[in-house]
């Protein structure tokens, strides 16, 4: 089989999901994505199920061993490959990958640290690549950057470093509801903007009655009354609610960009644009791969190819 010259491969690896990048001269030659290993497998696991994504990029060669890999994300956490130190918010520019061990000959690993703020306490992994990324193209920014996602950050910056940064556990929070919780038999799968835009209101001016009206969903669905077109946009908009509720102080008169999936960004950029923000998005693989391979340089990997 004709496989391609490859020089580097670099990976976003979260707790869900598995997305290579292989590169030839800094160039995007062959991209795979995968579902994740489940956390806290073995090192073994993870090796192979690495291997075994490189394989799909068409681009190894047994008989030179594997392109150098760099990889982020919860990868690096305790629950990862190998758990890799969290460096300080303050060194957000200056981010190098540490080199994890392998048992597969030929096969040389590289793993980002996450970031971490003291006071309040708050963690990250991933999500300080992408902001490497974004930084990448704008090196001065200031305004407030919005990554959406299982645990979604909020990161002020000034002049391109990070002043604080904020978790909140809004789409956890989701998945659990919709998937776990007994408003799982209620979810239609339709889309409907404009519920989503009028929980979004109500929790803006009520957050702390939201709890119930996510239980309305349910009563209504048990006495066939229907309450909205879609259950799933109802809850968002609450939760997105709450969520930009509590960061108004932080955000109001900020720059936002949103950077993130589409699918879940979109939720975010009609709820700040509801409230009049100039937000605007930044695609996330792209920021990720952006970030990766401005580590990947920091590091000195590019003198090992």
């Amino acid at each position: 089989m004709n496989q391609l010259k490859c020089d580097l491969v670099v990976g976003d690896w979260g707790s869900t999901r598995l997305r290579l990048w292989a590169l030839s001269n800094w160039k995007v030659i062959s991209k795979h994505s995968c579902k994740s290993p489940v956390s806290g497998s073995s090192r073994s696991e993870y090796e192979a199920a690495l291997i075994t994504a490189i394989n799909e990029l068409k681009v190894t060669d047994d008989s030179k061993g594997y392109p150098p890999v760099v990889l982020s994300g919860m990868v690096g956490s305790r629950e990862g490959w190998e758990q890799i130190p969290y460096r300080e918010k303050d060194e957000l520019q200056f981010l190098v990958a540490a080199r994890v061990e392998t048992g597969r000959p030929g096969l040389q690993v590289w793993i980002t640290p996450g970031l971490s703020q003291m006071d309040p306490p708050d963690v990250m992994r991933g999500e300080e690549t992408q902001i490497s990324g974004f930084l990448d193209r704008d090196p001065n920014y200031s305004g407030c950057l919005c990554l959406p996602g299982t645990h979604t950050k909020w990161v002020e910056l000034v002049d391109g470093n990070v002043r604080r940064t904020r978790t909140m556990m809004t789409g956890e929070l989701f998945d659990l509801i919709t998937g776990k919780s007994v408003l799982r038999h209620s979810i239609s799968g339709e889309i409907d903007e404009q519920t989503f835009i009028s929980s979004f209101r109500s929790a803006l001016t009520d957050p702390a009655g939201s709890l119930s009206k996510i239980f309305e969903l349910r009563s209504a669905d048990v006495l066939q009354i229907r309450s909205c077109k879609s259950v799933e946009d109802f809850i968002s908009g609450l939760l997105i609610g709450i969520e930009i509720k509590s960061m108004l102080d932080q955000i109001t008169g900020q720059i936002i960009s949103v950077i993130g999936e589409e699918h879940i960004s979109s939720r975010y950029l009609l709820a700040l644009h509801d409230l009049n923000f100039a937000a605007q998005h930044e695609d996330g693989d792209e920021a990720s791969l952006r970030g990766l391979i401005k580590i990947a340089r920091q590091t000195g990997i590019h003198n090992e190819i």
